[in-house]
């Protein structure tokens, strides 16, 4: 019964630190996310910006 519990306790760790693992990448995936969207808006505004001074 002790062995039981002992496992199932181990078990309970394992999810939670994978879950944790889980979370922690979904952070990192917003986050680079995030900042591959402001680059690209950075960028599209740079563009725009350059292209109507050089018609102009």
């Amino acid at each position: 019964m002790k062995r039981v519990r002992e496992v199932s306790r181990q078990a309970i760790l394992h999810i939670d630190t994978t879950w944790l693992q889980v979370e922690h990448g979904e952070i990192r995936y917003t986050t680079a996310f995030v900042w591959v969207k402001m680059v690209y808006t950075t960028t599209t505004v740079w563009v725009r910006v350059y292209m109507q001074l050089h018609l102009c």
